[in-house]
């Protein structure tokens, strides 16, 4: 199971983009796909122009470089303080630390225009709604504690919440990492006992718990979800989260789906699988394998981990773009 993923305003160390040392851990794509955000080693925070790959702008997350992490009241180590998590949603980027700390970022300047925090260490992290709504999963060091964060960015700060009607977590099970819907009226995660849907768009926030889904996964569109099932995914409706609308056909992986809900992409092992949703076609196979995946939203770009490098495909074309080393020198704009 995948248990998929802010404190202080302080003036980040921008630093010359001509002084990139490189390396990429992970990535994440803005609105249609116009940037590509990354993070990399030495804290490092970059946004690439999607169509190009170049550095448009760098910098350093603020932070100490180690901190001191607990495994009872009498025993502990210092580790290094890395950015660990990345969620990007609209023009809005969302970091997370070894330290706990949560970040909001502007896009393409990344000016830190919001801050928080997590309870405990980061295991999962999310963005939705232009950057408006956010969700953290933490536990402790011992995974005795578990914590599911709900966070709305306002103009007067950020405000954070809990997700309504929570069972208890236990050492055996922590919670998964919450999927929201594109305009952040639906969150869905595990909870221990199965995967629980919220309506994030009333105030009591009510939930249901659907015990047929795997919890690995999940893909959130406006209108409808789809869940991975015994021989593929199933799409449903929010309004009647137990009853099949229709099944993709696929071995397993992990799907999305566009804000219009007219495509629906599924990585695997085995490659690429992409549906038109409007049409009953099979599935167009793309036989490329990968590491790791980064979808654009409008599900047209991805980003593909390979052994050196990151490769940036148009999916539509199913043609490489450009590439990015994951180790060397990045190549900057021109100014």
């Amino acid at each position: 199971m995948k248990l998929a993923i802010i404190a202080l305003t302080l003036l980040a160390l921008a630093l010359p983009v001509s002084a990139e040392e490189g390396g990429i851990t992970r990535a994440g794509w803005s609105a249609g796909g116009k940037y590509l955000v990354t993070v990399g080693g030495n804290r490092r925070l970059r946004v690439h122009d999607g169509a190009s790959g170049l550095v448009l702008k760098a910098l350093r997350v603020p932070g100490d470089s180690s901190v001191f992490v607990s495994f009872s009241p009498d025993s502990g180590h210092n580790e290094d303080n890395v950015v660990t998590q990345l969620a990007v949603s609209g023009d809005y980027a969302l970091t997370g630390s070894t330290d706990h700390s949560l970040r909001w970022w502007s896009l393409p300047h990344l000016k830190n225009s919001a801050t928080a925090e997590s309870t405990y260490g980061l295991v999962g992290l999310a963005l939705s709604a232009q950057g408006q709504l956010a969700s953290c999963t933490s536990t402790s060091t011992r995974y005795l504690d578990s914590e599911m964060s709900l966070f709305r960015r306002t103009d007067q700060g950020v405000k954070s919440s809990s997700f309504s009607q929570l069972p208890p977590a236990d050492s055996s099970s922590s919670y998964g990492t919450a999927c929201f819907s594109p305009d952040g009226h639906w969150a869905m995660a595990y909870t221990g006992s199965g995967v629980q849907l919220w309506n994030l768009a009333e105030d009591s926030m009510p939930s249901q718990v659907l015990n047929d889904l795997d919890p690995s996964g999940l893909a959130l569109g406006n209108t409808h979800f789809f869940a991975r099932v015994a021989d593929g995914f199933s799409m449903r409706s929010y309004l009647k989260p137990e009853q099949e609308v229709r099944r993709f056909l696929c071995p397993g992986g992990f799907a999305w789906v566009d804000d219009a809900e007219t495509h629906l992409l599924m990585h695997n092992s085995q490659g690429i699988w992409s549906w038109d949703l409007n049409a009953p076609e099979a599935p167009h196979k793309w036989a490329k394998k990968s590491e790791g995946i980064a979808v654009s939203p409008d599900l047209k770009r991805v980003a593909l981990w390979q052994k050196n490098t990151l490769e940036i495909w148009d999916v539509p074309s199913s043609k490489m773009l450009y590439q990015l080393s994951l180790k060397a020198r990045l190549r900057e704009a021109r100014r």
